[in-house]
């Protein structure tokens, strides 16, 4: 404590508090002006390093006690992020409509202009569950032949499928999270995560992803849902797929969704649109239903999630998954080629905004 007192060997030397004691002078009195001023101006070099390295200070202090310590937060200010050159994403479409057979399929989504597909690995489609590991394969470079990339499958992740996309080049396999009402949200949620937490192992030995898209209703539903769900899981083993149709039918903006969900996204969005209509008549007690659409008619704006999802150097694939409901005030979903003018309209759409933002 007496060093600063002891070293100097001339005034010229002295520190800043040993200065500001020369302008006090007998019996107490001091020059207060300039000593205020003094003692201001003594404080600067403290502040300094922390308006240097105040990003640092409070990344450092907003993320202590989160596991895995800080949180990579990519580009923070729009300078920054125009900086950086992003990758195109693919566009891509859900096969889910259709259950004709593959090879006729495959022509006709290449002639659409899609550069890959999210393929349904269901009972009666193309791809059946007791059959991924034979069929997969074979599948995927079919679909590549056409020029197709199989970025993701909708299916189960059992460790048959696991192993079989890990061979087969299949990054993600897509599922929904839905919420037992009998068992209670949380109960949901615990279960969901010991399902996930099961095939970690072979997840990280085959490079696959469980993508876990947020939907409307008894599910996990939000950005805010997913983060919840997945949070503390690396996205390379269990993923957020954010569809923001079932965001804006819950209410949650664009802005707010892809900041929530961007550090849990691993390639993969979804592209679709929604909206509520009301299901009986105005004589009646209102009740409302989920209509789905095109990129028009939405609860969302397609050019801002482009624009967000630009914004946070988001690169992989956008996908379309192709659905649409009947016509107002009937139940059901379009299917097989019925779909195609909505679908023409969406891709041209999603490819106009890719090429305008993403430049």
């Amino acid at each position: 404590m007496l060093t600063p007192l002891i070293y100097p060997a001339s005034i010229e030397n002295n520190v800043a508090p040993q200065r500001l004691s020369l302008l006090q002078v007998a019996r107490g009195a001091s020059f207060c002006g300039p000593m205020l001023a003094m003692s201001l101006l003594s404080l600067v070099p403290m502040f300094i390093p922390f308006f240097v390295f105040q990003r640092k200070l409070i990344d450092g202090i907003a993320t202590t006690g989160l596991k895995g310590g800080s949180v990579d937060r990519g580009p923070t200010t729009p300078h920054e992020r125009k900086s950086e050159l992003v990758e195109k994403p693919l566009i891509i479409v859900f096969t889910k409509p259709w259950m004709e057979p593959l090879p006729e399929l495959a022509g006709k989504l290449a002639g659409l202009g899609f550069g890959g597909v999210e393929l349904a690995v269901r009972p009666g489609y193309q791809v059946e569950p007791e059959n991924v590991n034979a069929d997969l394969p074979g599948a995927v470079r079919l679909l590549a032949e056409h020029g197709l990339k199989t970025a993701s499958i909708a299916s189960d992740p059992d460790e048959a499928t696991i192993e079989a996309c890990g061979a087969a080049g299949v990054g993600i396999i897509r599922l929904c999270a839905p919420i037992d009402m009998e068992a209670g949200y949380l109960a949901s949620i615990d279960h969901h995560r010991r399902r996930f937490d099961a095939p970690l192992p072979v997840l990280e030995r085959t490079g696959v992803a469980i993508g876990v898209q947020n939907h409307y209703g008894e599910h996990v539903g939000s950005a805010l849902g997913l983060a919840h769900l997945l949070s503390g899981y690396d996205p390379k083993q269990v993923c957020a797929v954010l569809d923001m149709a079932h965001c804006a039918v819950d209410g949650e903006p664009v802005c707010i969704a892809v900041d929530i969900a961007r550090p849990h996204l691993n390639g993969l969005v979804n592209f679709k649109s929604a909206c509520h209509l009301r299901a009986n008549g105005p004589e009646m007690e209102a009740e409302y239903v989920v209509h789905w659409t095109t990129h028009d008619h939405g609860g969302y704006n397609w050019r801002d999630l482009v624009g967000a999802l630009h914004g946070v150097g988001f690169a992989g694939a956008f996908c379309i998954p192709a659905e649409y409901s009947q016509l107002a005030g009937r139940t059901g979903q379009r299917m097989g080629d019925e779909i195609l003018p909505f679908l023409r309209k969406d891709i041209a759409h999603l490819k106009v905004l890719v090429a305008e933002i993403y430049t």
